[in-house]
């Protein structure tokens, strides 16, 4: 356990009243308020409750499997300089508002910031745009809508599941081979952005590209279409690997084609007439998630 006297702390709840302890909160330093634990460009959280605990010698402990802190004192929120903060184009920011009678979220979108890329990924103002390297992150982010089109979570090479884990401190997502999104066994590629190029390294292969209109686009999204295709064909009952999203994403389209033609389709034919309808979704997926960027 690490004990340590703390000047400034921050609380993530929302609603608060003046005369809470502090023994009832878990804490975080500002360092863990920008810990990125899922994904690249989405710290932990974009708002919080900051208090002012200089001079009051009060020691904070923590376990080194917890990412938060506590203390045991009994003072009260309201006699510490509560304030609340947010993460606003690029910098931790302090708001004037009452921080135990109005929701930092309302207010925040009522004085016109918004958040294009989610909880986590900061507020911007009024001719603010998060960069090509931030949306190009969240487009592959991890735990989110990775799948279906944007990594093949099933490869043919190793014939293993594929997942992504992002890693900020090398500023990249890895792609890994493994059994789930928690069972990872080897790196086999990386997701990084230069410039305004998302490179991605799969293998001995290597995919560049700007924008959904690039053949290096083109070239990425059809290996994953035809790598989850192939993981369906291989197991069309069941699948070995249980955080497969495309699954359950061929298994409606094809009770959707059923429907329209009165009979079960042939499962290879129908999978390989679906190859371009999905590359073009994947562009205007792509394109209308980079629009932040490319609108400015």
């Amino acid at each position: 356990m690490t004990k340590k006297i703390q000047n400034k702390m921050y609380i993530l709840t929302g609603g608060l009243t003046p005369d809470e302890t502090l023994e009832g909160f878990r804490f975080f330093t500002m360092a863990g308020l920008n810990q990125v634990p899922r994904g690249h460009c989405h710290r932990i959280s974009d708002e919080a409750l900051e208090i002012d605990l200089t001079g009051k010698n009060i020691e904070f402990e923590k376990y080194e499997y917890d990412p938060y802190w506590t203390c045991t004192s009994d003072l009260m929120l309201k006699d510490l300089k509560p304030t609340r903060v947010a993460f606003i184009d690029g910098k931790w920011r302090k708001l004037d508002i009452d921080p135990f009678e109005v929701d930092e979220y309302d207010y925040l979108k009522k004085q016109g910031y918004y958040n294009p890329l989610g909880y986590g990924g900061g507020w911007f103002s009024k001719g603010k745009y998060p960069t090509y390297k931030e949306l190009a992150f969240e487009y592959f982010r991890p735990n989110g809508y990775a799948g279906i089109n944007r990594v093949p979570e099933y490869d043919v090479r190793t014939w293993q599941y594929v997942g992504v884990w992002g890693d900020s401190r090398h500023n990249l997502i890895k792609i890994f081979n493994g059994v789930s999104s928690f069972d990872i066994q080897k790196w086999v590629g990386n997701i990084r952005v230069e410039d305004e190029t998302v490179i991605i390294k799969f293998h001995d292969d290597e995919y560049r590209f700007h924008s959904e209109k690039d053949e290096g686009f083109i070239r990425w999204t059809r290996l994953c279409v035809e790598s989850y295709n192939a993981e369906y064909l291989k197991y069309p009952e069941d699948s070995k690997h249980p955080d497969s999203n495309n699954r359950e994403h061929i298994q409606m389209a094809m009770i959707c084609e059923e429907a329209v033609q009165k009979k079960k389709p042939d499962l290879k034919e129908f999978l390989e007439g679906r190859i371009e309808q999905e590359i073009e979704h994947a562009q205007e997926t792509f394109r209308r998630e980079m629009r932040p960027y490319l609108n400015k």
